[in-house]
């Protein structure tokens, strides 16, 4: 499993995200929350204040993607 971290600008780890099996290959977040896409076929919507992720959506069975999300 690979796992992700989050940074501040100075340099210190506030948080560790587990889930995705691959590559990140996208990324869109704000002061609340991170959506990552990777290769391993998901999507995952991630909560700051949250130690796990809040939702996963397969995009290659649910969405009927046949590349990679970016």
């Amino acid at each position: 499993m690979c796992w992700r971290q989050v940074w501040t600008l100075s340099g210190d780890c506030v948080k560790t995200l587990h889930g995705h099996q691959d590559a990140v290959t996208c990324l869109q977040f704000d002061d609340t929350r991170i959506i990552s896409g990777s290769i391993d076929c998901t999507l995952r919507f991630w909560d700051l204040h949250s130690p796990c992720n809040v939702k996963v959506i397969d995009w290659k069975a649910s969405e009927g993607h046949t590349g990679v999300v970016r």
